[in-house]
This record gives structure tokens, C-alpha cells and sequence, in this order.
């Protein structure tokens, strides 16, 4: 692999970026978040910000396009979910804030519905999911897990289905439809020998998953 852009100069007072990612339909747009509690929105093909902001009060730690390419959210370390337009950067709403304001580490956004959000805290078990109809109140949490959540990631290829990640060595499929009549959401287990770090479900083939776990990688088959 070879460097096609590097966006942003080199400056060693420059602060880590600690995520990033691609719009969904607009291919030249990326955006990354910082511990310098700001986002910014990329041209990759000019190598230069578009908007850079302040999106929180702390460090922001993940970002996240919806399926509608003007919408973004990000989660942090003041505790807060907050969704962002691109068409109106001068504002955003705050769609979650974790109890105690403890930090929210990362977020997953439904591309089948855009209206389901999901993210979770640091040092917890659980999977808070967000509908953005009805925000503030979570619309369910997931808290099967015995220890804390690592990784979340919806299914490419359905709006019900959602796989969470764990130190307690599990990764658990999640079926969200009805939740309100599920006793046991949970469709799929797998266990691993170590904590499992992270998760992907393949875009292309429905029953893969990969998932890092200890110094593997695995390839799983659901």
C-alpha cells in the first residue's frame, strides 16, 4: 500500500485522532475525531478540512456518518451522544447522555433504519440503543455480557440485527424485533478462548463475522 493523501500538516502539536470515517454516499468526504474535543470534515481529494469544530466538552472518541450523508454523530468523553447536519455545523443534538456523564466510547448507526442508534460506556456491560425519534430515554439496553463491551456493529444486511463484543470472551448477536415482546434477544452466541477486542460483519456475505481476538484474528462463520 502506498500513501494516495495525507490530510492535515505534520505537527507533533497536533492532537491523536481517535476515529474516523468515510461518508456513506459522498466518497471524497472523511471525518475524524480528536482528544482536542474536535471534529473535522475532510476533502481527501484536496487534502484539506472542510469545517473543523468543537463537537464536545471533552475528548471525542468515535464518529459515525448515517445513511443520510448530511448526518453524523459522535460520542465522548463528557457522556454525551450528539448528532451533527453538515448542512448546519453551528449546532448539534444531543440525543443521549450516559448516567453520571461517564464516557461513551463508541457508536454504531443503523444504515437500514437511521432512526437506531447504539453505543456504550467505558467500564460497562451493557449496549444502550438509541431511536432518535424519542431521544434522551434509551429505546432498549442490552446487558447480557458479564463484563465490559468492547466492540457493537449492526448487520449490513438487516435493521434488527446487532453483534456486541466483550472482555467476558463473547460475541453476541443481538435479534431487536419486537423487543417488546423478546424475553431473550439474544439469536447467536460464540464464545472465544481470550477477550474478544473487536468486530466486523461482512459486507459482501451475511454469515461472516471477523473478530479480533488476542493476537488473531478470526473469521466466523454464523
Amino acid at each position: 500500500m502506498v500513501n494516495v493523501a495525507v490530510l492535515g500538516a505534520s505537527n507533533d502539536s497536533l492532537s491523536p485522532c481517535t476515529s474516523l470515517d468515510w461518508n456513506t454516499v459522498n466518497k471524497d468526504r472523511l471525518g475524524t475525531c480528536s482528544l482536542d474535543t474536535t471534529v473535522t470534515v475532510w476533502s481527501v481529494e484536496t487534502h484539506q478540512p472542510i469545517k473543523k469544530l468543537i463537537a464536545h466538552d471533552k475528548e471525542v472518541y468515535d464518529i459515525s456518518f448515517a445513511s443520510n450523508p448530511d448526518l453524523f454523530g459522535t460520542v465522548g468523553g463528557d457522556g454525551s451522544l450528539r448528532m451533527f447536519d453538515l448542512r448546519s455545523l453551528e449546532h448539534s443534538t444531543i440525543l443521549y447522555e450516559s448516567q453520571g456523564l461517564v464516557p461513551l466510547l463508541r457508536l454504531a448507526w443503523n444504515h437500514f433504519d437511521p432512526n437506531f442508534i447504539a453505543t456504550f460506556s467505558s467500564d460497562s456491560n451493557k449496549v444502550i440503543v438509541i431511536d432518535a425519534r424519542k431521544p434522551a430515554v434509551p429505546y432498549t439496553e442490552l446487558a447480557l455480557h458479564q463484563s465490559n463491551v468492547n466492540a457493537i456493529c449492526w448487520s449490513p444486511h438487516s435493521s434488527t440485527h446487532i453483534c456486541s463484543a466483550s472482555t467476558d470472551r463473547k460475541a453476541l448477536i443481538w435479534d431487536l424485533y419486537p423487543i417488546e415482546t423478546l424475553n431473550d434477544p439474544v439469536a447467536i452466541q460464540y464464545e472465544a478462548l481470550s477477550p474478544v477486542n473487536d468486530i466486523s460483519w461482512c459486507g459482501t456475505n451475511s454469515d461472516l463475522i471477523c473478530m479480533s481476538v488476542g493476537n488473531q484474528i478470526l473469521a466466523v462463520r454464523i
